[in-house]
């Protein structure tokens, strides 16, 4: 079984403005503080038949949260 040493996430964000440039850039400001790194060990159990085989081994992983922007135009 193969496991992937960092897992991405994106959740997704919808920023809604009505100056489109400075709200952009304002943005770009506080954007760094919303990537997220965060680590973790998960751990397996090998069963076999219903009953446990004894091997148990841990891996750390690591879980990125890169937010996906999307910028809705609240101009009227």
């Amino acid at each position: 079984m193969k496991i992937k040493r960092f897992r991405l996430v994106r959740p997704e964000i919808e920023v809604e403005c009505t100056r489109p440039i400075i709200g952009r850039l304002y943005f770009a400001l506080i954007c760094p503080s919303l990537i997220k790194v965060k680590s973790c060990n998960l751990q397996y159990t090998i069963e076999h038949n219903g009953g446990m085989a004894g091997t148990v081994w841990q891996k750390k992983v690591y879980v990125i949260g890169i937010p996906k922007i999307t910028w809705i135009d609240k101009r009227d």
